[in-house]
């Protein structure tokens, strides 16, 4: 989240069904600190111009 160190937040409508794409994209980039190509479309910077 820009502008807090160390928060992540990740969500979705059909949770259920992207638990597992999205427990992998989230570990890739908190713990390998790799960004997937899918994620920065779907990014809150998005919102705030960054």
């Amino acid at each position: 989240m820009p502008g807090v160190d160390g928060v992540y937040i990740a969500v979705a409508h059909p949770g259920v069904i992207l638990a597992p794409l999205l427990g992998r994209l989230a570990m890739e980039e908190i713990i390998e600190r790799q960004q997937s190509t899918l994620v920065p479309g779907f990014s809150v910077g998005v919102f705030h111009g960054s």
